[in-house]
């Protein structure tokens, strides 16, 4: 089980990300139905790879960079996450013989949350929606695929062309279908994703969980995307790395300046990218 993985991403350079017990077993559980291995092969921005000549990158870009990101926010001793603490709102795996920390559910949310994208990315959801919304009986079968559990949050994302979550659902349809191999990583998955769209606010752990993958999930996309994409700014990850010791706190506390910025960024990205008229024409 290999823990240490070192690659380069474009525009980044080579990242170290050391990997916890949970991601690995997760990582290898996943890989063996090929996700890890569809990571490498989707563009990160999908469709918009057709408008943005010279976008190349990939989802896998994407996720690394995120496990970097986690590995170096849990090697920091600074930070007062409690990135170690453990966490047993998820449950655990049998195998591993401990309950997860924050720092593994970090790292595994990485990887849950991208194992719904499919080729085209967002074009890819909005046909996949358009097409459950017309036709009741394929519809029913991806509803009777789910948990009954999840099957709400499906006619919420039909009934709202919600295609930006429609990866969490087919996530969710995914572990359904693996439950042979183990039950056990399936339902520990499967809680963590469920979670990921819909937490408890008013439990602290799951607040901090959630709002600190945000912040990392925000900066991965910006970093990348930005790197790509025509707008007239970028996020040097080498200055983020090198000056963790003092920006950890701007970065990772709830409505810092720093925090503020990235989410204006971020909006700027929505609005000239992935909103933009000719994501629109590529993506209908």
């Amino acid at each position: 089980m290999k823990n240490r993985l070192k690659y380069n991403v474009p525009g980044c350079g080579t990242l170290t990300a050391n990997l916890f017990d949970y991601t690995c077993s997760l990582r290898d559980f996943l890989g063996y139905y090929e996700h890890i291995d569809r990571f490498r092969r989707i563009n990160q921005l999908g469709k918009l790879s057709e408008v943005f000549q010279g976008v190349h990158h990939k989802r896998y870009d994407y996720v690394f960079l995120q496990l970097a990101l986690i590995s170096e926010l849990c090697k920091n001793k600074k930070n007062d996450f409690g990135l170690s603490a453990d966490r047993k709102f998820c449950g655990h795996i049998n195998e591993i013989g401990k309950v997860p920390s924050m720092g593994e559910l970090l790292q595994c949310l990485a990887i849950l949350t991208n194992i719904g994208y499919l080729e085209g990315t967002f074009a890819t959801a909005r046909s996949w929606i358009t097409l459950l919304k017309g036709d009741k009986e394929k519809y029913n079968h991806f509803k009777n695929g789910l948990d009954p559990i999840d099957r709400p949050l499906l006619k919420q994302i039909v009934d709202n062309y919600d295609y930006y979550r429609f990866n969490v659902i087919l996530g969710l349809f995914f572990l359904q279908r693996y439950k042979r191999k183990s039950k056990q990583h399936v339902e520990f998955a499967t809680k963590l994703l469920r979670l990921y769209v819909n937490y408890d606010q008013s439990d602290i752990q799951q607040v901090e969980l959630f709002e600190l993958y945000r912040t990392i999930r925000t900066i991965s996309f910006i970093t990348l995307d930005s790197f790509y994409a025509p707008v007239p700014f970028n996020l040097e990850l080498s200055s983020i790395l090198l000056g963790f010791d003092t920006l950890y706190e701007s970065l990772f506390v709830k409505n810092t300046t720093y925090r503020i910025a990235l989410r204006n960024l971020e909006r700027v990205l929505q609005d000239s990218v992935y909103l933009s008229s000719d994501r629109c024409l590529c993506t209908s």
